[in-house]
């Protein structure tokens, strides 16, 4: 068990707990790639939050002041929900916003197995933002441990290119996920109840 101050800190242990190798040195090599790739992800989910505070990202971090989806910066030709409210438009009720589904779909889609835990990292990151309260915020806090477990199980190795995709699921999810004023606000507050909590490795099956 580890006390742990913050959700990304939590996701670098929990990578790090399921890495590749064996023993001990499979456990170390594991954790340092997961360490780094976390550091990299925590600076510029960092420079998209300041951003986002400051309400400039793309020009819309506004908190919804459209009244309608879609009418965010259009990235990779993905129109990005900037509605008012925390959950936007998700009209297959997958629980996923239909923007993030879309950009699962365009880049986090290489097999089933990696569209299956990027859409798993999509929700845990919506349950974080959306939990008010310690009990849910530490339920979302496992569930975000366990995506981040799986994402390293279907992408195990430890090469720089498969580094890289495990950084962009997170990290790009995360900005969408928290791409208003309203949004990141909630977000950041997710986060400051979490801290302090006690989490373990999730368990298999980490993928749902």
């Amino acid at each position: 068990m580890k006390t742990i101050h913050g959700v990304a800190i939590l996701a670098a242990c929990l990578s790090a707990c399921s890495g590749s190798g064996s023993g001990d040195a499979g456990r170390r090599d594991a954790a340092a790639t997961a360490s780094g790739e976390q550091a990299s992800a925590m600076t510029a989910g960092n420079d998209q939050r300041m951003r986002a505070a400051g309400g400039g990202h793309g020009g819309h971090l506004d908190g919804g002041v459209d009244s309608k989806p879609g009418k965010g910066h259009d990235h990779e030709g993905i129109s990005e929900d900037t509605s008012r409210g925390l959950k936007g438009r998700d009209r297959d009720g997958n629980g996923i916003r239909d923007d993030i589904d879309q950009l699962i779909a365009q880049k986090f889609s290489p097999t089933p197995e990696v569209k299956r835990a990027a859409e798993q990292k999509a929700r845990a990151l919506q349950a974080m933002m959306e939990a008010s309260t310690k009990a849910t915020v530490h339920k979302a806090v496992y569930e975000l441990g366990r995506s981040t477990a799986c994402i390293f199980k279907v992408i195990p190795e430890n090469n720089a290119q498969d580094a890289k995709i495990r950084q962009a699921i997170s990290q790009e999810i995360e900005a969408y996920t928290a791409n208003t004023r309203e949004r990141l606000l909630k977000y950041m507050d997710s986060n400051r109840l979490a801290g302090g909590g006690y989490f373990s490795q999730p368990p298999e099956p980490v993928c749902d």
